[in-house]
């Protein structure tokens, strides 16, 4: 039985995940462009450690 007090977590998780599917969409598309300059390689770099967290937080939730 869920509780009420626990919607926001919920949609914080859902918007969190769908962040995540933007994430790697750019990861997948841009990383071209990305990969062309220093900032672009470091910030490329970054999304994908940011994206790995997430997921495993997702990952560690569910089990």
């Amino acid at each position: 039985m869920k509780l009420g007090r626990h919607k926001g977590y919920n949609l914080a998780s859902n918007i969190i995940f769908f962040l995540n599917i933007f994430i790697a969409l750019m990861i997948v598309f841009g990383s071209w462009f990305l990969l062309e300059t220093e900032f672009g390689r470091t910030v490329l770099s970054f999304a994908f450690a940011m994206l790995v967290i997430s997921v495993v937080l997702k990952a560690v939730q569910w089990w």
